[in-house]
C-alpha cells in the first residue's frame, strides 16, 4: 500500500526543455499524464484500478542544478503485482551549454523517504552530448580563365538519430515528441568572390543510408538544406552521410581569392520552432571551397 508523497527524478547537466506548463493529472482512459509538448509516463495497471487514481499527478521544474521531474502518489493505492512500472518518455534535455563529450546523469528520490525505495540510488547515464553533425570539405583550385571543377561537402550525422524528419509520413516519432520542424543543414559561405557563383542541387541522396537532404533555400551567401526519409526508423539505424556538390560557375570577370564555407544545425536559438539550435559554424576555422588563382 502507498504513502502519500513524491518521487523525483533528477538530471543533472541538463535543465528540461520541455517542461509541463503545470501539474498535469493521470488520465486513466489512457494509463498515461502527457500533453503535446512531449513528455509521457505511462501507468501499469495496478495504479489505474485504485479509487485513487486521479490524485495522480506530474510537475516539471528546472533548478540550478538541473532538471526535476516529481510524480505525486496519493495514499492508500495497493500496488499487488511485482515489477509494477512507472514508464517517462520525452524527456528534452536543453544541452546547448554542455561540452561534446559529457554525460547527463539521472538518480531518483522519495519524499518523504519512505514514500518509495529503490534496490539504487546511483546517478544512470541517460544522454552524452555527442558531435551533431560533422563536416568534410573537398576544395578546387583552378585559375581563373581555366574550366571550373565542383567541390564537395561531405556532411554525416554525429550519431545515429541526430537528423530527424517531422511529420509522421516516414513513420517518424517526431510529432509525438514534440517536433514542429525537421532537421536542417544551413551552409554558410563567406568572402564571395565577382565572377564566381554556385548553383545547388535541388536533392541529394545519401550515401550512406536511406535519407536525403531537399533544397528549401538559397542566396548568394547560403544554401540551406532540409532532411527527408522515406523511413525515420531505418534512417535512426545508421549515420547518415550526404556529398553536396555545388556546381561552379565562373564568368570572365572572375577575380582571384578564396571562398570559405562553414555549417551549422538549423533553425537556429532565435526561431520557437522544435527542434532549434544553438550551434556553432563549424568547422572552425572555416574550410576553403574554392579557390580561384
Amino acid at each position: 500500500m502507498t504513502t502519500e508523497g513524491n518521487l523525483t527524478i533528477h538530471y543533472s547537466g541538463a535543465s528540461i526543455a520541455n517542461c509541463f506548463l503545470g501539474p498535469k493529472s493521470l488520465d486513466c482512459s489512457s494509463g498515461k499524464i502527457a500533453d503535446d509538448r512531449g513528455i509521457s509516463i505511462t501507468f501499469d495497471s495496478d495504479y489505474l484500478r485504485a479509487e485513487k487514481s486521479k490524485e495522480i499527478t506530474a510537475s516539471t521544474i528546472n533548478t540550478a542544478l538541473g532538471g526535476q521531474l516529481s510524480i505525486h502518489i496519493p495514499e492508500g493505492m495497493i500496488i499487488r503485482d511485482e515489477g509494477t512500472s512507472i514508464t517517462v518518455a520525452g524527456i528534452r534535455g536543453d544541452c546547448s551549454a554542455n561540452a561534446v563529450g559529457s554525460m547527463v546523469l539521472a538518480h531518483v528520490s522519495a519524499h518523504p523517504i519512505k514514500a518509495g525505495s529503490f534496490l539504487s540510488t546511483n546517478p544512470v547515464t541517460v544522454a552524452q552530448v555527442n558531435p551533431s553533425v560533422r563536416v568534410q570539405v573537398t576544395s578546387v583550385m583552378f585559375k581563373a580563365d581555366e574550366q571550373p571543377r565542383n567541390p564537395t561537402i561531405r556532411l554525416s550525422e554525429g550519431f545515429a538519430e541526430a537528423f530527424v524528419q517531422c511529420d509522421n509520413s516516414a513513420g517518424s516519432d517526431g510529432r509525438w515528441l514534440g517536433c514542429s520542424t525537421s532537421t536542417q543543414l544551413r551552409i554558410q559561405l563567406s568572402m564571395p568572390m565577382a565572377g564566381l557563383e554556385l548553383a545547388w542541387p535541388a536533392h541529394v541522396e545519401s550515401a550512406q543510408g536511406i535519407g536525403s537532404l531537399v533544397l528549401v533555400g538559397s542566396r548568394r551567401g547560403f544554401a540551406l538544406y532540409e532532411f527527408r526519409t522515406g523511413d525515420q526508423r531505418r534512417s535512426d539505424s545508421t549515420i547518415e552521410v550526404f556529398e553536396v556538390v555545388p556546381e561552379v560557375r565562373v564568368t570572365s570577370g572572375a577575380t582571384p581569392g578564396d571562398l570559405f564555407v562553414q555549417v551549422q544545425m538549423w533553425p537556429d536559438a532565435t526561431s520557437v520552432a522544435v527542434p532549434r539550435y544553438s550551434h556553432p559554424l563549424i568547422n572552425d576555422p572555416p574550410d576553403i571551397l574554392v579557390r580561384v588563382r
